[in-house]
């Protein structure tokens, strides 16, 4: 084997090891939802209404509330991973809030920024004897140079990307109780507007105030992410308040990498339709 042959085999390894290393520090800072919960009241009891995540609680949020159920995104929209987060909220009897981040910046890389504006709208499958479902994808912001905030942005229809969200949202509910949408983006600036300066502070309301849903990565956009900002940022407020807060996933292991949580039901089609009821040229699949 040569010099560089060998250099590159012992790269490899180093990057599998690390890998599982990584792995096993994530897995441990998850909680099972129904320990989560059970938890989640020892500790408010603990605290009697001082609780170190009370900032993130938002102004609307019901005083009488037995804890709330925290997902961190840049815009509330209806996909399936926020149907999931919603149906583990209302289960456990969780107050749902949808933490928003409209000032955040667009960037194409981001797997969660560029699904909200290519939409994938999933209408079957083209045979019973397909395991992929048949998904349509419809592009609905023109030109999105990078670094644009996400709040700036607008349609192909002139409507505002968050307004939009919103408001199918709204028609996907139909009446039923909404969550609380609570827009962070001051919060994040305050705290310093770098994940690796916010993200600790943000981990403070899964302390005594709420469960924080989500699925941290360690795909190859992602893994960075989780190695550099959120296992520290769980270090430092465990080490801080004795506690490790209290995350459960929204997903299994096997699902969370799926590009299918960000994709919609086929039913919200016809709302995405009446938007463009007059100009159907302004849909685009490209």
């Amino acid at each position: 084997m040569t010099t560089t042959g060998k250099k590159e085999r012992e790269s490899e390894t180093f990057i599998t090891d690390e890998m599982a290393t990584l792995q096993c520090r994530l897995n441990a800072i998850y909680t099972p939802l129904a320990d989560a919960v059970v938890e989640l009241r020892r500790r408010r009891a603990i605290f009697n209404g001082n609780t170190p995540g009370s900032k993130w609680l938002p102004p609307c949020f019901p005083a009488d509330h037995q804890g709330g159920a925290f997902l961190f995104r840049f815009i509330a929209t209806p996909c399936f991973e926020t149907l999931r987060f919603l149906e583990l909220a209302g289960g456990c009897g969780l107050t749902p809030v949808i933490g928003e981040y409209h000032r955040d910046k667009y960037a194409p890389c981001n797997p969660i920024k560029r699904a909200l504006v290519k939409l994938g709208f999933v209408m079957g499958k083209e045979s019973e004897n397909d395991p992929l479902p048949l998904v349509e994808h419809f592009k609905i912001v023109g030109r999105h140079p990078n670094s644009q905030p996400l709040c700036d942005m607008r349609t192909r229809w002139k409507q505002s990307l968050v307004a939009f969200h919103h408001e199918m949202f709204s028609s996907m509910l139909n009446g039923e109780r909404h969550p609380i949408l609570a827009e962070y983006s001051q919060h994040y600036a305050d705290a310093g507007a770098r994940p690796a300066a916010y993200y600790s502070d943000l981990l403070r309301v899964a302390i005594a105030d709420g469960i924080l849903f989500e699925d941290f990565l360690l795909d190859e956009t992602e893994w960075c992410f989780t190695r550099d900002v959120v296992l520290p940022a769980v270090n430092e407020v465990t080490a801080r308040f004795g506690l490790r807060p209290l995350i459960v996933r929204i997903t299994s292991p096997e699902e969370e990498a799926s590009p299918h949580w960000y994709w919609y039901s086929g039913d919200l089609m016809q709302f995405l339709y009446s938007k463009t009821s007059i100009n159907h040229h302004l849909l685009t699949t490209s």
